[in-house]
């Protein structure tokens, strides 16, 4: 009667299928633009925007932004809001985005080489908390930088490793209680009429 997608975007044969039978499509941490479908996501944007300030307040000024995909939107206008509101503060943050960084290993072996590159950040953004933990274990271990005195670091999706005492990372939370009952009520909504009935 329904599909629901969880960070994935259907292609457009299922798309057209669903829309011919009249099947909603909820996707679910994506945006599908252009197809028969709704959305319930993170508000990326806003996200970015605070991360910045939080990190700019903290005094930091050279950043650094991991990501995985670049064509995942939530993080894209994440990134494009934390570097616009760098931008708006007339502090003179540098930023340095650097895609197709995904998981510990590119992690740990990105803050290495931005390090010998001459291109230290003093903080980073990571589009996981996995690719942060990464950078925490190059930072302390490959580098002796002092985590997070000298380096902060914050992560996406609020893992349980994240609470570890060997991490104790910053990450931005998901209200997953509220995106899966939003997921329901989009559902729900779009349902045909006796599909509704028989719930």
């Amino acid at each position: 009667d329904g599909i629901i997608v969880i960070s994935a975007v259907p292609g457009p044969v299922i798309s057209a299928a669903c829309m011919q039978k009249k099947v909603p499509i909820v996707v679910v941490n994506r945006f599908a633009r252009g197809l028969n479908s709704c959305s319930v996501t993170l508000d990326g944007a806003q996200a970015g925007r605070a991360i910045a300030s939080d990190l700019l307040e903290r005094g930091y000024s050279r950043f650094a932004l991991l990501r995985g995909s670049p064509n995942i939107q939530v993080i894209t206008d994440m990134f494009y809001a934390f570097s616009n509101t760098v931008s708006d503060r007339g502090l003179g943050g540098q930023i340095n985005e650097i895609t197709n960084i995904s998981g510990y290993s590119d992690g740990r072996k990105t803050i290495v080489e931005l390090v010998k590159q001459g291109q230290a950040p003093d903080a980073v953004l990571c589009s996981s908390d996995f690719t942060a933990f990464g950078v925490q274990a190059g930072a302390r271990y490959d580098l002796d930088i002092d985590v997070p005195e000298k380096l902060g670091i914050v992560g996406i999706g609020d893992s349980p490793f994240s609470w570890w005492p060997e991490h104790d990372l910053t990450t931005l939370h998901f209200p997953v209680d509220e995106m899966v009952k939003s997921t329901a009520d989009a559902l729900l909504a779009n349902l045909r009429p006796h599909a509704t009935e028989r719930m």
